[in-house]
């Protein structure tokens, strides 16, 4: 096995999109790879989000082990929380690497703020609070980028709208972002080589999710602009340029690149409480907010809408205020009455533990929910709109499966989606997106790898997210943990054989780092503007 691994993170990129374009052509580098490497869709989590995908993916293990689900989470009291890298469980690639004494760079990775101690350079990502943070191990090397790299920025300057300038704007911001820490990269690879490097752009997810209508003419809010309409086959050609150029200088590594999840049209929001509270599993406080029952009744989406209408949503400053006091949270619900309740991004139901006491009660809801839920119908065609429904049990173990969702959803293949902000964000079960979007994530990624150990022209059809880890120590020559979820893709290596060392690596264990007001704020606008929030 070489002595070097490269993985390449594209967050977003769709296996169905690079097959298409670098069959026509259009992404040579994808192809040379494809042609003379190993490449295949890869599997990602249910659900397809971020947080979990990327922790899966370089932890080896599935969520209820690692511990990391959504971006947010909710305290005893009902009230928003930000996840970060302090509460995985798991240990990352790079924790068995430095017990061999071979040193990582790890930079711009999702979920790795605040910045661990690693043997080598970590440098955080778009879940960084802001540049004030400390987003850099070692610390003395945040100066350095923030003196000599002056338009570095942790994420987009600017915010999507309506607005034709915000439009362009936004495209041009997405590219340059990951620019600046592109030179960052080879400026560091300039002084020292890594045994391990591993290295995620943003810039294909977040176009994506703000231009797919601009190219899907099926989509059901699809529009015709010749400014816009290439906007998605820009980020991936950009994606193949900065492919051929750094496996071009970084010959000596074997290259993997890969992707948390893939892509596809995303139509309308969902407000599942809405669902529950309809049909008696959700109730809220009776001596609630007057002004939060009205909003509610008309509908809290309404005057979003007369605010996107006005142009007054990105520029008001106090917009999360006017959210705090007119729209409905999770502190106003009535927990003593309530038996479940719905959190997060692809709406997952959780059961109020308080109430539902035995595995009997507990199984007979689970069922009751589940049955209601096949009933609900797509807004469109008409046809029942939930694909796939899961209990925890089916897809989750390990220690931390306590905190996990007790029913999960593909709904529309995962073209529906909620807020995490707002308990309701509409007094219709569905409505239109209020952060603009008009793409999401899908199941598969992409598993690609080049380099001299790696067959060449191989489909390799069976990858899945958690198999990354195991199949990168596995080349360093690291025996895999027996609780690592993931297997080894051996089908993809020259030579399936080669001698393995063991490693004696204790369980990591979460200590969290929580987050000061300041950076909550700038993490809970961060997640808006990407359309994550709501």
């Amino acid at each position: 096995m070489a002595e070097k691994v490269f993985i390449i993170g594209f967050d977003g990129a769709s296996y169905d999109l690079i097959e298409k374009w670098a069959s026509a052509g259009i992404l040579p580098n994808f192809k040379k790879v494809m042609s003379e490497g190993v490449y295949g869709p890869l599997r990602t989590t249910i659900p397809p989000l971020t947080p979990c995908a990327w922790n899966s993916m370089v932890t080896g293990n599935n969520p209820g082990k690692h511990g990391v689900y959504d971006f947010t989470r909710l305290d005893e009291n009902g009230s928003l929380k930000f996840n970060n890298s302090s509460q995985v469980r798991s240990p990352k690639i790079w924790n068995y690497l430095d017990r061999k004494d071979l040193k990582s760079l790890v930079f711009n990775v999702p979920f790795t703020y605040p910045a661990s101690k690693i043997n080598g350079i970590m440098i955080t990502d778009f879940t960084t609070p802001s540049i004030d943070s400390e987003f850099t191990y070692p610390q003395d090397l945040k100066s350095h980028i923030l003196d000599n790299y002056k338009d570095f920025r942790i994420s987009e300057g600017v915010r999507y709208s309506e607005n034709m300038a915000d439009k362009l704007s936004y495209l041009k911001s997405c590219f340059d972002t990951d620019n600046v820490k592109l030179s960052i990269l080879t400026d560091l690879l300039k002084k020292e080589r890594y045994d391990f490097v591993m290295f995620t752009f943003m810039f294909i997810d977040h176009i994506q999710h703000f231009y797919w209508k601009y190219m899907d003419e099926s989509h059901p809010f699809y529009e015709h602009d010749d400014n816009l309409s290439s906007s998605i086959m820009d980020a991936y050609k950009r994606a193949d340029e900065i492919l051929g150029t750094l496996m071009e200088a970084y010959k000596e590594y074997n290259f993997i690149v890969v992707s948390d999840h893939g892509a596809g049209p995303y139509f309308m929001d969902i407000s599942m409480n809405k669902w529950l509270a309809d049909n008696g599993y959700l109730f809220f406080k009776k001596s609630r907010n007057p002004l939060k029952m009205i909003t509610n009744a008309i509908g809290i989406d309404f005057f979003v809408s007369k605010l996107v209408n006005l142009g007054l949503l990105n520029k008001l400053k106090k917009i999360s205020f006017l959210k705090k006091t007119f729209a409905m949270s999770y502190e106003d619900i009535d927990w003593k009455r309530t038996k479940a309740y719905s959190f997060g991004y692809y709406a997952p139901i959780y059961l109020n533990k308080k109430l539902i006491e035995t595995e009997e009660e507990k199984k007979r809801t689970e069922d009751d929910i589940i049955d209601g839920l096949n009933k609900i119908e797509d807004p469109f065609s008409k046809q029942p709109i939930i694909k796939q429904i899961w209990k925890k049990s089916d897809l989750y173990s390990g220690s931390m499966v306590g905190s996990l969702p007790d029913i999960i959803m593909n709904i529309g293949d995962f073209a529906y989606c909620s807020s995490s902000e707002m308990v309701m964000s509409s007094n219709q079960l569905f409505s239109k997106p209020k952060t603009f979007k008009s793409g999401d994530h899908r199941m598969n990624g992409i598993f690609m790898a080049y380099g001299p150990d790696f067959k060449k022209g191989t489909n390799v059809k069976d990858a899945n997210i958690i198999d990354i880890a195991p199949t990168v120590l596995h080349m360093f020559g690291i025996q895999i943990p027996g609780d690592v979820d993931g297997k080894v893709l051996k089908h993809a290596f020259k030579s399936e054989s080669h001698a393995e060392k063991s490693v004696d690596l204790e369980q990591a264990e979460a200590s969290y780092t929580s987050t000061t007001k300041e950076e909550e704020n700038f993490l809970k606008q961060r997640l808006k503007d990407l359309g994550y929030l709501g």
